[in-house]
């Protein structure tokens, strides 16, 4: 830790336990608050999640965050993570996503976390990419929205060929028009 002004440069922190290991390196700025720089958190386990999600995900997560957080708790950061063997019971997730899935784009949060946006934010697995760009404010949604699955036969075994999605979300989060 490097005194810089009132602020804190960290020319890296890091946090390990049984079940993850994560490293901050940048700048930390308590007076402000503000931050910048990047976050690495490798080997979490999506099962820790379930008192949060109760969904049972399990599988292992790597992500690394490049971001900053302004005084105004205006938060950007841009995302590169990946999954290993991810699966959500009852759903075709694990066939969908392989044995690995990568996550990619930016996000940020703004107007004391009112306000998500989303830059190309992607999931590429084996056998389907999903994409979002937009914003979500409040319990208004703008966003598109694309899917691209190479057989469908893979959800559907009835039907073959391949689907792609494009759509445009409007409106309530809770009822919104898809065009």
């Amino acid at each position: 830790v490097v005194p810089d002004g009132p602020a804190l440069f960290l020319s890296r922190m890091d946090v390990t336990t049984d079940t993850l290991s994560a490293t901050f390196e940048g700048r930390f700025d308590a007076m402000a608050p503000a931050a910048e720089g990047r976050l690495t958190v490798t080997g979490a386990d999506l099962a820790r999640l379930e008192p949060l999600t109760r969904l049972g995900l399990t599988g292992k997560l790597d992500v690394t965050a490049d971001g900053s957080m302004t005084p105004d708790i205006t938060i950007a950061a841009t995302l590169d993570a990946t999954t290993s063997y991810p699966a959500l019971p009852g759903t075709p997730v694990a066939t969908l996503l392989g044995s690995s899935a990568r996550i990619t784009g930016a996000v940020g949060f703004s107007d004391a976390y009112d306000r998500v946006t989303l830059d190309d934010l992607g999931v590429a697995g084996e056998n389907i990419t999903i994409g979002a760009d937009g914003s979500l404010q409040g319990e208004a949604v703008d966003m598109n929205l694309r899917a691209r699955l190479p057989e469908i036969a893979i959800v559907v075994p009835e039907l073959s060929g391949a689907l792609a999605v494009d759509a445009v979300a409007t409106g309530s989060v809770g009822a919104p028009t898809l065009l």
